[in-house]
């Protein structure tokens, strides 16, 4: 079942999928090195694309922990009033135990408790650190809002697109549909099943294969290749496509593409052919017997010109 988060509603809120036609569908793929999305609008085919390391630097993420980090590490060397003596040699002092036996162990325990109480709060309570974690909450929501901004230029306002996300890795994706989904978009969950491996041309149901070889005999994971077409495709903008292709045919309230449906159990084959044998009989049957009956009316004399009364 495709699932789907409205934004205007409330970010979180998952309900059946409803994309008006008015709407302009956008497939997107989460990879592992880039997020691509495609679409098209009024006849113009519409890419866009954000890496990992983008974002990662638009959140500035690395420096800000770095940073926190280092900052930690200065404190921990400082004295702390509640133990009485320097944090890391409080840390220092704390010597597992060499005996199993449960006395020794519960003494062992006891002062890791301690030292750890000791330096753990010490910092937390610290401006310093409630600063870096604020700088790193404005960070993420800076990185956010223009990644939306971004895609907006692209497709166009929350108004005007639904977007349909890949569900192979949900959480790789949860950055990106939480920044869409307190953006407004309407955002929808659909099943990935062949969209990589389906050529995405239009009018091709052909399949699609790895060929470059890196020359250590590994063949290369982003460039893909269909073997009835021949054209070159990078992995995951053929699955954008596709996911762009199966987004419009649910909207339209059509099946999946065949090139995209998946296999039905032998369970269920069998129960439709059955359901489809029952159906031609039926069918055959109210065919024979409106044969019988119009047969024996014309027997009886009795026609659409005869009331079946006599005059004489």
């Amino acid at each position: 079942m495709v699932m789907i988060k409205r934004g205007r509603e409330g970010p979180g809120r998952m309900e059946a999928l409803v994309a008006p036609l008015l709407f302009w569908m956008v497939g997107v793929d989460p990879g592992k090195a880039y997020d691509f999305a495609f679409s098209e609008q009024g006849g113009e085919k519409i890419t866009w694309k954000l890496s990992r390391e983008d974002r990662a630097r638009l959140e500035r993420r690395d420096i800000a922990q770095a940073a926190r980090l280092a900052r930690k590490r200065a404190e921990r060397a400082t004295y702390s009033p509640r133990a009485g003596k320097n944090i890391d040699e409080l840390l220092r002092a704390v010597k597992p135990s060499e005996s199993c036996a449960l006395p020794a162990y519960c003494a062992y325990a006891k002062r890791q408790l301690e030292a750890d109480a000791c330096a753990d709060g010490y910092f937390h309570r610290r401006k310093v650190y409630r600063k870096d974690k604020m700088n790193e909450a404005n960070a993420r929501r800076r990185a956010k809002a223009l990644v939306v901004q971004s895609f907006r230029d692209a497709f166009g306002g929350p108004d005007e697109v639904a977007i349909a996300m890949g569900d192979w890795n949900r959480a790789r994706t949860s950055w990106l549909v939480s920044a869409l989904v307190e953006a407004g978009y309407l955002v929808a969950y659909l099943d990935e099943y062949r969209t990589t491996k389906a050529c995405s041309r239009p009018g091709c149901c052909g399949e699609c294969h790895r060929f470059m070889d890196h020359g250590n005999g590994d063949l290369a994971w982003k460039i893909i290749k269909c073997d009835r077409c021949g054209v070159v495709y990078m992995r995951d903008w053929n699955e954008a496509r596709n996911l762009f292709k199966a987004a419009v045919a649910l909207q339209r309230g059509a099946a999946r593409p065949p090139t995209l449906a998946r296999p039905m159990p032998a369970g269920q084959v069998r129960l439709a052919a059955a359901a489809a044998a029952d159906t031609a009989g039926a069918a055959a049957d109210a065919s024979d017997t409106a044969n019988s009956d119009s047969g024996s009316d014309s027997d009886s004399g009795t026609g659409p010109e005869s009331d079946g009364s006599d005059d004489c």
